[in-house]
């Protein structure tokens, strides 16, 4: 029934499209890391290992967002695991 959708709306060919194919990947042990030092970074006004943090998801094509609720990270289409090595 999802590809009959998929192919009716021009989303999809004979093959199941790539985006569907990647595995889901579990962040929150790095959302927690990253968490940890922003709210260090809340108190000591150095937010260079935040940044550093945040700079690497997004190279490794993770999205990144930060609020006083916390940390969520969605990997996008362009998500890269081997690049997670360094954060």
């Amino acid at each position: 029934g999802l590809r009959a959708g998929l192919r009716l709306l021009g989303l999809m060919e004979n093959e199941t499209p790539q985006w569907s194919q990647q595995a889901d990947v579990d962040l929150s042990d790095i959302a927690s890391r990253l968490e940890g030092q922003r709210n260090l970074a809340m108190n000591t006004k150095d937010f260079s290992e935040v940044d550093r943090m945040k700079a690497l998801l997004i190279a490794a094509g993770v999205q990144v967002q930060m609020s006083k609720d916390g940390v969520i990270l969605h990997p996008t289409a362009d998500f890269d695991p081997q690049k997670l090595e360094d954060v």
